[in-house]
């Protein structure tokens, strides 16, 4: 998985990155909200983690800029900060963000929340493959169905002798039709 980090201070940043890194997740690393967004723009991220408070820009105003990005619906988006208020959790949540977590970050908290945010893409990926597939299918049955229907006037008409009969009128053509 493809995570891109967003934190202005540093040492936070690099403690989460090396830890994320040495349990095999990839981690682009950014000091703030508008160099995150650029690096979004130009990347495949499946999760970002977010520090709230950042200068250029939030880790709220960095939420919505992403979900306007067309690849910003795939991602999930985890919004942290040391200076947690019920009332800003409740905006994250509700902007999009897959969860709101508190500084310092507990890792085992951390490792959890990456693997449901795993599944919950591998479930949506899964759906898709599946929705395609029934697509598929019902286009395929109901083209079978149309054919078979068509076969079956054809035949019909043969047996009872009306395939040979001119049938200029509209209401009659309605009823043979039916």
């Amino acid at each position: 998985m493809n995570i891109l980090l967003v934190d202005d201070e540093t040492s936070s940043r690099s403690q989460v990155a090396d830890f994320l890194r040495k349990i095999g997740y990839q981690v682009v690393e950014k000091d703030n909200g508008l160099n995150a967004l650029e690096a979004f723009q130009d990347g495949e991220f499946q999760l970002v983690l977010s520090d709230n408070r950042m200068p250029k820009m939030s880790g709220m105003q960095l939420l919505n800029e992403i979900r306007r990005h067309p690849r910003g619906r795939d991602a999930a988006m985890v919004i942290f900060t040391a200076y947690g208020d019920m009332e800003t959790a409740i905006e994250a949540l509700r902007g999009g963000a897959y969860d709101y977590l508190l500084k310092p970050i507990n890792v085992n908290e951390l490792v959890l929340l990456i693997e449901r945010v795993a599944d919950d893409l591998r479930l949506k990926s899964e759906h898709r493959v599946l929705s395609s597939n029934l697509n598929d299918a019902v286009t395929r049955a109901t083209e079978q169905t149309r054919q078979e229907m068509e076969d079956l006037k054809k035949a019909y008409c043969q047996v009872v002798g009306i395939d040979e009969i001119g049938v200029f009128s509209e209401s009659l053509q309605a009823i043979i039709q039916q």
